[in-house]
């Protein structure tokens, strides 16, 4: 074999071997799919991709400006993901004169079709902003639901039926956390430790 035979099959070799770790590097990310652990989706009120609005139909109101005029309580969200998480913070953007509004949670596994149970936590107010009351939540997703790659959201606002005034929605955001793609982690899938 001659010196140009040789250096042409080496080449040949690293060429190879960085296009197979490229791939297996891709291969990583799209299965893990939010490399960065962190995912946020703002839905306000219209279609958007990966979120089933508020529910069911008959509690709720569409109203001008894609905003969401809540009659009785409770409602639901469901949230599509490509991976189960760990955390969720939530902002709520509404109106809701009565104070009725209570406190958001995310279903939980209980292995029962016909018996929901929910994590509720209480929202904690921001600020008021143009009218409109901005409103966090921090929901752990250790227990919840994930069934058909979906977790399920209820906003609890008890007695909002017996008002006069309704709860309006302009908009949610939910942040959802995880462990992010990390060398460490891609040892662990490949079981390298």
């Amino acid at each position: 074999m001659t010196d140009l035979q040789f250096n042409i099959i080496r080449k040949l070799f690293w060429v190879v071997s960085i296009l197979i770790f490229g791939a297996l590097l891709v291969f990583l990310a799209l299965e893990d799919r939010v490399p960065s652990g962190i995912r946020t989706i703002v839905h306000e009120n219209e279609w958007s991709s990966g979120i089933e609005g508020w529910g069911p139909a008959h509690r709720i109101t569409s109203l001008s400006n894609n905003q969401v005029q809540i009659n009785i309580d409770p409602v639901y969200l469901r949230v599509f993901l490509p991976r189960k998480f760990q955390d969720v913070d939530i902002v709520l953007w509404y109106k809701d004169p009565s104070k009725k509004i209570d406190r958001m949670g995310a279903q939980l596994i209980n292995g029962r079709y016909d018996n929901w149970q929910f994590n509720l936590t209480e929202f904690s107010d921001l600020e008021s902003i143009g009218g409109w009351q901005k409103s966090y939540v921090s929901l752990s997703l250790e227990n919840a639901d994930f069934t058909d790659r979906a977790y399920r959201f209820i906003l609890s606002a008890p007695g909002l039926d017996k008002q006069s005034q309704k709860l309006e929605i302009k908009k949610i955001q939910l942040t959802f956390y995880r462990e992010p793609l990390s060398w460490s982690k891609i040892k662990k899938i490949l079981h390298l430790n």
